[in-house]
């Protein structure tokens, strides 16, 4: 399903249901649609609203610090785009990828880095953000200065 830009985005649609498809593949445990300023847009079934707000704060994070190595590789500010983290935990990774405008998709993952499920999930993960792209964008907040 593609959706036209200006159409929808996360402020507007619910894309749970493309994390919930995501999680039908037994690999992966959990999705998390996050905003780059720490906060939840949207979760799959199965996760707490209280994991999901935790997470999201650490997933913007994430994504801050790798905003910050331009510097580290001789580039001037804002020149080093983030666009993926793959987190190796043993027998679980983390995919974290660059969604929409401000937003990114985590997904968990019960399988090492190197396994055809992870291999199977950042497929699926990728095929989502790019049917769902514009709808999965958030709007800038507004900080609430005069």
């Amino acid at each position: 399903m593609n959706v036209e830009h200006g159409e929808h985005s996360a402020d507007t649609a619910d894309p749970t249901f493309a994390l919930n498809a995501l999680c039908e593949d037994e690999a992966v445990l959990a999705a998390l649609l996050y905003s780059s300023d720490g906060l939840v847009r949207a979760y799959s079934e199965g996760l707490s609203r209280e994991t999901a707000e935790r997470m999201a704060a650490v997933f913007a994070g994430l994504q801050a610090t790798a905003h910050n190595l331009a510097e580290f590789c001789g580039l001037p500010e804002g020149e080093l785009p983030w666009r993926y983290d793959v987190r190796d935990h043993g027998d679980h990774t983390i995919l974290v990828v660059a969604a929409g405008e401000r937003t990114g998709i985590a997904v968990a993952v019960g399988a090492p880095t190197t396994s055809p499920q992870v291999a199977i999930a950042t497929e699926a993960t990728l095929k989502t953000i790019r049917g769902l792209r514009h709808a999965l964008r958030v709007k800038e907040r507004e900080s609430g200065r005069s």
